[in-house]
């Protein structure tokens, strides 16, 4: 978390509630003693914490691919990206968790997966989405699974991977003739 406070600022206090196991979000909010910033957004922070044991879950992504080999991909181009997940932890994942795209045209296009995920067992899923317009630069897909941490895992490292397409661009079409007079 990268927050910044005003030099001169204190922040004290005392928390005193009930926290229920899993992940919770822990909000601070602090305000100058001259009120030299009104804006509230200004002046909060928060991050998750973890409460309760560790926990035995462990989701991964094993497999990111297009779930059919084009011969090129073009700007615009639609793409069925093909995500397999599994959990490498000894206990279930339940609930519903995130499977997520990133370098696509939409930004970010996300896919829904439904627990319970057993010990070992993979669940697939295929994201529609669209090249980007601009492939100058190659095309690279992440993938992240549980990016929204609805799940307590006990190795966030392994949550995302990366697909590099950019071999797989086809050339960009040349102009075309100037029209005649």
């Amino acid at each position: 978390m990268d927050r910044h406070f005003a030099p001169g600022m204190r922040i004290n206090g005392r928390m005193n509630f009930a926290l229920e196991e899993g992940m919770q979000e822990f909000w601070i909010e602090a305000a100058p003693r001259d009120g030299a910033d009104a804006n509230p957004a200004n002046n909060r922070a928060s991050c998750p914490i973890q409460i309760g044991p560790p926990s035995n879950r462990d989701l991964e992504i094993v497999n990111l691919r297009l779930a059919s080999e084009p011969v090129g991909i073009a700007p615009g181009q639609p793409l069925d990206i093909y995500i397999q997940v599994a959990n490498r932890g000894p206990a279930d994942v339940e609930g519903v968790f995130d499977v997520a795209i990133q370098g696509v045209e939409e930004g970010i296009a996300r896919q829904s997966v439904e627990g319970p995920l057993r010990p070992n067992e993979t669940r697939s899923t295929v994201i529609r989405a669209h090249a980007p317009a601009n492939l100058a630069n190659g095309l690279s897909l992440w993938a992240a699974v549980d990016s929204s941490n609805a799940i307590w895992e006990s190795d966030e490292t392994n949550n995302y991977t990366r697909l590099d397409l950019s071999g797989k661009i086809l050339p960009a079409a040349p102009p075309p003739p100037p029209a005649p007079y």
